[in-house]
């Protein structure tokens, strides 16, 4: 028992100081390039890998408050309430008939030859532990829900004012005005306040993409996109409005996703505007005749080039106007973003509970194939819906190579881009379900995923500007999603490692698969998402001809266990070449010509008996011991988690380095 508790520590600080250490180690060598090399703000510099010398402020604004502090708090009481609670609900699953055999045990019985006894003997382990985890993380999520709303002036038009200055005008006399309000171009009147509705309104609607290809020469959609930032600078006297951060024009897939900021925006003034003009009505028709001679004034003074709000020629209850109409609109704005915000939490929350159910009643009723399709396509449906709803871009941007071949930049994928979201929710469900088999495996991918994701919605809080307030927004919200999850996985982890106490189960792997789907779809990089799931792409691809019944493949694909010297190794599926359909026979050719398994012709048939081969299961832990030969379970799931974490750091290499070779500045 104290082996066991010395193992599951020193396991899980191994995987958990091996996924940070190497994150943010590539977060420090990025840190020195920039500091080496840029050295500062500096006109022309684009995009840099971390932002600039004020990246820290800005990471500061976006996590040091109470949503923050208390999302931490949560997930350090999640883990506490795991490592409480598994020990104590583990004999209830055994009771329930929620339990297994470890196969790669001694403790199992065995025969003189070394196979298992069947049926299977030995020590009955708690299985489906992984609803604990999931239970506690729904507690966690939704305690945090209050907290969640109460995040302060982050939003559109609240953090962003512009104040109107007045020449020797005091500090008293400054009014702050939404920026949401400004426009490239255009004065700070009330005519302006009035009138803005009809624009915006126009401005949404022509914002909708109709045709799936929008046409331009190359960098088009950066110029489309830098327009809809405020970069407007006037000469000082003259209604001067200019933006304290100075934007550069994004090129990666991820600027798209700016149109929403405006959407919701112009959405919010066009709604406000119309309560103005409903509440001109009570005025009477004497109010609303005087009211549009002093807004045809404004207009003339203003594009006179005569004085204007801004030059201080504005009364006092002309200026209380327009604060009060731009007050206005910020609360409705807030109003906005708050219930984009609960609506959001509310599907993840929906999305992950029905998740984590279905991969109970798998471990209870033993689900059919197809139903592990259909299931998690349903769970998808919240996700997909809000996603919709909340302006959620559908447009892709193509990489510098392609423009050069085809006429346009951008490609809107519109509803295929939903079946592309669709099917990532399917294949992360699935994806950590078919990895696995080794105690420990299945949470430690998941922890060590969801620690890369954070650090990379950590490394693009660093990089955005303050401007792109709504892809700030998101990449919070994916580390609100991940933190209790990396807490609770934690403290499952400890119960999980080598040699396990308990199984988590279905259940777990369908919970964390939705969750990082959650994290990935509603934090908008879901295209990144991918590249943190090399090993289980690589893994999926590897075991396709077993997935799609071209060759045997058993129902577990587990290793094998050498009980003598205690050590895992290949496992194998018996294949008979002349009995294989035509595509079987050549994928079974191409992985025995290319060695990608380990084939064994089997010896002592009959004379005139068909030719039988065994090859070891087509699974990226078989592939390992094949490669590196049979080695103990605790070592195999070391490797394999460092491996997970190679490629983590190979994903960041790619995300941040690689891609600015195939785009002109990377966002």
């Amino acid at each position: 028992m104290a082996r066991f508790h010395i193992s599951s520590w020193i396991g899980t600080t191994t995987v958990g100081a091996t996924a940070l250490g190497g994150c943010l180690a590539a977060l420090l060598y990025a840190v020195y390039l920039e500091n080496g090399s840029a050295g500062g703000d500096h006109e022309g510099q684009g995009f840099p890998l971390l932002g600039s010398r004020v990246a820290g402020s800005r990471l500061a604004r976006s996590l040091c408050d109470a949503p923050f502090a208390a999302c931490v708090f949560l997930s350090v009481l999640g883990y506490f309430l795991v490592v409480r609670i598994v020990p104590s609900f583990a004999p209830k699953f055994v009771d329930a008939g929620l339990c297994g055999v470890d196969l790669s045990k001694k403790t199992t019985a065995r025969n003189a030859d070394g196979s298992l006894k069947r049926p299977v003997e030995g020590v009955k382990v708690p299985e489906a532990l992984g609803v604990i985890a999931g239970t506690v993380y729904l507690f966690c999520v939704t305690a945090f829900l209050p907290f969640a709303f109460s995040a302060g002036p982050r939003t559109a038009g609240i953090a962003r004012t512009v104040p109107f200055t007045t020449e020797g005008s005091n500090a008293a006399e400054r009014v702050d005005v939404p920026t949401g309000m400004l426009g490239p171009g255009s004065t700070a009147g009330a005519a302006f306040v009035l009138q803005y509705a009809g624009a915006a309104f126009s401005k949404l609607a022509a914002s909708v993409p109709i045709g799936v290809v929008q046409k331009g020469l190359e960098g088009s959609i950066e110029a489309e996109i830098e327009a809809t930032l405020l970069n407007d600078t006037r000469e000082p006297g003259h209604g001067s409005m200019t933006s304290d951060v100075k934007m550069k024009q994004p090129s990666s897939d991820e600027a798209v996703n700016l149109a929403a900021d405006h959407a919701i925006s112009s959405t919010a003034d066009y709604a406000v505007d119309s309560k103005m003009k409903s509440r001109k009505s009570d005025v009477g028709e004497k109010g609303q005749q005087e009211g549009a001679s002093r807004i045809e004034q404004l207009s003339a003074q203003n594009s006179s080039g005569g004085r204007n709000i801004a030059d201080g020629s504005g009364d006092d209850e002309t200026l209380a106007a327009i604060h009060d109409s731009g007050s206005a609109k910020a609360a409705l704005q807030a109003q906005v973003d708050t219930l984009s915000r609960m609506v959001q939490f509310l599907a993840a929350i929906l999305s992950i509970s029905s998740m984590s159910f279905f991969g109970f009643c798998d471990n209870v009723l033993n689900l059919r194939w197809r139903d592990k399709f259909l299931l998690p396509t349903l769970a998808s449906l919240p996700l997909l819906l809000v996603y919709f709803a909340t302006l959620g871009t559908t447009s892709v941007l193509l990489p510098l190579p392609l423009r050069w071949l085809v006429s346009f930049d951008i490609v809107n994928l519109g509803p295929f881009f939903y079946i592309f979201l669709c099917l990532i929710t399917v294949f992360c469900v699935n994806a950590i379900n078919i990895y696995a088999g080794v105690n420990g495996l299945e949470a430690g991918q998941s922890l060590i995923i969801a620690v890369s994701l954070v650090c990379n919605n950590v490394i693009q809080l660093l990089r955005l500007p303050d401007d792109f307030i709504l892809g700030r927004e998101r990449h919070v919200f994916s580390i609100y999603i991940l933190l209790p999850f990396i807490a609770t996985t934690l403290g499952l982890l400890k119960f999980n490692w080598y040699p396990s106490r308990v199984f988590v189960g279905d259940t777990y792997c369908y919970f964390a698969g939705m969750t990082l789907a959650v994290a990935g779809i509603f934090g908008h990089y879901s295209k990144t998402l991918l590249l943190f799931l090399m090993p289980q792409i690589l893994n999926f691809i590897y075991g396709l001809p077993q997935l799609l019944r071209l060759v045997e493949c058993p129902r577990h694909r587990l290793p094998a266990y050498d009980s003598k010297n205690d050590v895992s190794m290949n496992s194998f599926a018996t294949v008979c070449p002349e009995e294989l359909s035509g595509l079987g026979r050549l994928f079974f050719g191409l992985y025995r010509t290319l060695r990608l398994c380990k084939v064994e012709e089997i010896r002592g048939a009959e004379a005139g008996a068909k030719k039988a081969y065994r090859m070891s299961n087509l699974t990226l832990i078989n592939f390992v011991l094949y490669v590196l030969g049979p080695m103990h379970e605790e070592t195999l799931v070391i490797v394999l988690l460092l491996l997970q974490t190679a490629f983590s750091a190979f994903a960041f290499w790619l995300r941040y380095f690689v891609s600015t070779l195939l785009y002109s500045k990377v966002l």
